[in-house]
C-alpha cells in the first residue's frame, strides 16, 4: 500500500513539475518576444526619423539651392 503512495506522489510531483515548467518556458517565451517587438517597434521609429530627418534636410537644401539660384540672377 505504500509503494502505491510512493508512486502517486511521484506521479503528482513529476505533474507539478511539469506544470512549472511550461508556465516558465510559456514566460520566458513571451518575454522575449516583447522584448524583440520592441525592437522592432524601435527600429521601425528610428527609420521613420531617419527619413523625416532625410526628407527635411532635401528640403532645407533645395531651399538653399533656389535663394543661390535667385540671388545669382539677380
Amino acid at each position: 500500500m505504500e509503494e502505491h503512495y510512493t508512486i502517486g506522489l511521484a506521479n503528482a510531483l513529476g505533474d507539478f513539475i511539469r506544470a512549472y515548467m511550461r508556465e516558465e518556458l510559456e514566460r520566458r517565451i513571451e518575454k522575449v518576444l516583447e522584448e524583440k517587438l520592441e525592437n522592432m517597434v524601435s527600429e521601425d521609429v528610428e527609420r521613420a526619423l531617419d527619413n523625416q530627418l532625410v526628407e527635411a534636410v532635401r528640403e532645407v537644401l533645395n531651399d538653399v539651392e533656389f535663394d543661390v539660384e535667385v540671388t545669382a540672377r539677380l
